[in-house]
């Protein structure tokens, strides 16, 4: 279908060629600078009047501006709904604005500092919207909380592999603990776990490999999220948990049969043993040198598969078993 145009000149409406200019604007004693498209009359050459160009033309405006002052693009107003699949109004009330404040961004009013900050912080670090919606779900429908939740949940997991289930992981030994967990006790714990459920279950309850760092095995969004905040986890409000019987069983009995030994202790214990060693090895890493080289799966399990046969253990109970007996073998005391 042919696209018209108004040309003043000719003042009819015409067909157009397409130009794309570096358009300026001042207001307020500042010049923006955007991209623009102008509608060129075919017939004599003039400028003329398409309604798409335009309101493009607004909008490219409106984000200079935006950028300008350090406030979040229209594009990221408008996207986050889709992005984490919730509505304009339970948006607002999960945030806890007023409900129809997020309707008047996307329509293109110019948040203030604040509310640009919230948008644009949200939008960029989808662990910490999901952290807002499990704690601030009871402002939503439960069908609005499902959907979103597994909307952030599908995000995650694409930005960051297998990320939720490790929250999820790291959300229940905080449980279990009071809380009173440190960083690296935390990657440990879900080490542990990741190993022996692997050979006592037949599957892992994780699957991202830890990589091979200076203080043991660590899985690096997991570190990343509790250094900036350590009670991020703790947080979050308690769901049913996302874990079978017997995996919950696991957790229980790996939560009790580690919880005297600290993050540092811990830590020495995995650098004893081949799967953190091998990866160190390949990667030439000398001790106390940073390194990524990852823990390859298939080293933790024939590592933990010889731990399980050699204490003969048969069910998550006797996972305690391991703990003390790395601490006498190696000379190591909690």
């Amino acid at each position: 279908m042919t696209e018209y145009a108004y040309c003043p000149h000719c003042d009819d409406g015409v067909e157009f060629d397409m130009l794309e200019l570096a358009a300026q604007t001042g207001l307020d004693g500042v010049t923006y600078s955007y991209p623009a498209k102008q509608a060129v009359c075919k017939t004599c050459g003039s400028y003329a009047s398409c309604a798409p160009y335009q309101k493009e033309m607004g909008e490219a405006f409106n984000d200079a501006m935006r950028t300008a002052q350090d406030v979040v693009s229209l594009e990221k107003v408008r996207d986050m709904p889709k992005r984490y699949h919730i509505g304009k109004r339970p948006l607002s009330l999960l945030l806890g604005w007023g409900e129809i404040t997020y309707s008047r961004f996307v329509e293109g009013v110019v948040p203030t500092p604040k509310y640009s900050q919230t948008i644009g912080r949200l939008y960029d670090n989808p662990l910490e919207y999901r952290n807002l919606l499990k704690a601030n779900q009871h402002r939503i429908t439960g069908t609005a909380y499902r959907k979103s939740l597994k909307a952030v949940n599908a995000v995650l997991e694409e930005d960051y592999p297998d990320a939720v289930r490790l929250y999820e992981l790291a959300e229940r030994f905080f449980a279990l603990a009071d809380d009173d967990l440190t960083n690296k006790a935390m990657q440990k714990l879900v080490y542990y776990a990741q190993g022996f459920s692997a050979v006592l279950l037949g599957h892992s309850i994780v699957t991202q490999e830890p990589k091979a760092w200076a203080a043991g095995p660590v899985y690096g969004q997991l570190w990343h999220e509790l250094k900036e905040d350590p009670s991020f986890c703790s947080r979050c409000s308690g769901d049913d948990s996302p874990f079978s019987r017997e995996e919950e069983q696991l957790i229980e009995a790996m939560s009790f049969a580690f919880r005297l030994y600290s993050g540092t202790m811990l830590s020495e214990m995995t650098h004893r043993e081949d799967p953190w060693l091998k990866a160190r090895e390949r990667a030439g890493a000398v001790d106390g040198e940073a390194c990524k080289e990852p823990i390859l799966m298939e080293d933790i399990e024939a590592y933990f598969s010889g731990v399980v046969e050699k204490l003969d253990i048969r069910i998550p109970a006797d996972i305690k078993r391991y703990p003390s007996m790395a601490m006498k073998k190696w000379g190591l005391t909690s």
